[in-house]
């Protein structure tokens, strides 16, 4: 079994597909165990999808600010229908009763999605072309959400594990995929989307720019334009994101990476894929208005200094970055939090300490866009729109934090510290399984909310459910646990694989050959 484990973990492309599988298990369990129309905002993404794939990008404006009237089967424009639970962490799913699934009878209906960007919605739309029935359809974009994500998930882990020591970066890793993001891949919402590419971007670039030579970095580049263009055109504020990852990328770069990076033909494709979608994304945000037209919430009037000042005090560590279920109504159980916590701040507390130079700054600009970018944008739109922002909003500069976080621990001059093999391993382990636990629990916590109610009895959750997912919930549950393990055993196999060198007492380290200083 060692030997086996030791041989995946030395192949990128076999720790990669263990971890795309193993998130496409925990997407997938978490879009067939959430009711239909159970996340936020599901029933406008779902409706406006509908749309885009019957040439319908836009629709017409209605008198509500944002919102739009479109052209879809009666199948999709009833899952408005299905939102009892909505906003009641208490109503158990049983209140939708059985799902009617309509007909394929053309009629209109409301999005608040319907200036959004339509390159999401063309990619997961298309299965309604297919299936009018609402839990078909609803059911088969989630998938494809998930497919996505977990695809674009994997690129970033195989990227930073070739930057070596992956006992560090699949630490990272694991930090950036939180309950919060797998539940988002296993809905019908953008928001998973520019999660799981802005990782990817941030992820391919610090390889380019600070790992090892690649002999064909055509590939790495070709991802860097794919994940880019999506990135860009999933949220009205992603091409913001994608301008913070290219600066952090770009001071984080050794000196010399980049012009060397340019000499190669590859490099200008990819930099006009990556202009032309953003340049898409951009007139679209400037032809549509989308950023002015976000509705009206509440504390619309307060001043851009009160709004400011309150996302930065109150709001910046939002329990929607780790775990806000439902229509944000459902919080993750108490377990999660102390997990991702602990993963985040360890990560980031490691990077400050020992990052020097060119790698403390893309840290620090990173953590800067994370903590500032939000208030600023939240203040400036306040006056209009009133208090908009939610923690799951931010999950893409959490993650740019973690990544560049890992790879400044992995590259900063830290060869005097030596860990022996054994304890590294033993971490390693420990933390996969705190992980695993903490996934599968959430998974359980959220289903236990939907079948008896939240503060419903674990006895009357196995017993006498008012709502159970497909199969059954048990089922489920087992196979979001299989699928925390198999990503946690692909950390353990490649942190087990890596090459070692001796120290000079002779006991074994991680610290391998070729890792570069820090450019003082």
């Amino acid at each position: 079994m060692i030997g086996l484990t030791k041989r995946i973990g030395r192949s990128t492309w076999m720790t990669g597909l263990l971890v795309f599988v193993g998130l496409m298990l925990m997407s997938g369990t978490w879009a067939v165990t959430t009711p239909l129309s159970a996340s936020p905002d599901e029933p406008s993404h779902i409706i406006k999808a509908a749309a885009v794939v019957r040439g319908e990008l836009i629709g017409t404006p209605t008198e509500r600010s944002g919102r739009t009237d479109v052209t879809v089967p009666d199948g999709i424009a009833r899952v408005w229908k299905f939102t009892c639970t909505a906003f009641s962490n208490t109503t158990p799913a049983g209140c939708m009763g059985a799902i009617e699934g309509g007909s394929a009878k053309e009629v209109t209906a409301e999005t608040s999605a319907g200036l959004y960007n339509p390159i999401y919605y063309a990619l997961v739309g298309w299965p309604t072309l297919i299936t009018s029935h609402s839990f078909a359809a609803v059911f088969s974009m989630r998938l494809l959400t998930g497919l996505i994500c977990s695809a674009l998930l994997a690129i970033a882990f195989s990227a930073l594990f070739l930057l070596r020591r992956s006992a560090v970066t699949g630490f990272a890793a694991l930090a950036v995929v939180t309950p919060m993001t797998l539940f988002l891949s296993g809905s019908v919402n953008p928001n998973a989307i520019e999660i799981a590419s802005g990782t990817a971007l941030l992820a391919l670039l610090l390889l380019l720019v600070r790992g090892p030579a690649l002999p064909r970095p055509g590939w790495a580049l070709a991802l860097v334009a794919v994940s880019g263009v999506l990135l860009a055109n999933t949220r009205g504020l992603s091409p913001l994101w994608m301008v913070l990852i290219a600066v952090i990328a770009l001071v984080a770069a050794a000196p010399g990476r980049v012009r060397e990076l340019f000499r190669r033909p590859s490099a200008w494709v990819a930099l006009v894929v990556l202009a032309l979608g953003g340049g898409f994304a951009t007139v679209w945000i400037l032809a549509t208005n989308t950023l002015a037209s976000m509705g009206h919430y509440g504390g619309a009037g307060d001043s851009p200094t009160l709004a400011f000042a309150t996302m930065l005090l109150d709001k910046t560590f939002d329990n929607g970055l780790i775990g806000l279920f439902g229509w944000v109504d459902t919080a993750a159980p108490g377990y999660a939090y102390w997990v991702w916590s602990f993963l985040s701040l360890a990560t980031v507390l490691a990077a400050v300490i020992v990052a020097r130079g060119r790698l403390l700054a893309a840290v620090l600009i990173a953590v800067g866009g994370f903590l500032f970018i939000p208030a600023a944008v939240q203040a400036a739109s306040v006056q209009s729109s009133g208090y908009i922002w939610q923690g799951r909003y931010s999950l893409i500069a959490y993650a740019a934090v973690m990544v560049v976080s890992a790879v400044a621990i992995v590259l900063s001059d830290t060869s005097r510290i030596r860990v022996p093999r054994a304890l590294i391993m033993r971490g390693v382990i420990i933390v996969g399984a705190l992980v695993a636990i903490g996934q599968t629990y959430s998974i359980m916590w959220v289903l236990r909310r939907y079948a008896v109610g939240i503060h419903g009895s674990w006895s009357g959750f196995l017993k006498h459910p008012q709502w159970h997912a497909p199969g059954s919930n048990v089922l489920w549950i087992v196979a979001g646990l299989i699928g925390a393990i198999v990503v946690s055993y692909a950390w353990v196999a490649r942190s087990s694989s890596e090459p070692l060198t001796r120290t000079e007492a002779g006991s074994e380290s991680t610290d391998s050959p070729g890792y570069p200083a820090e450019a003082r």
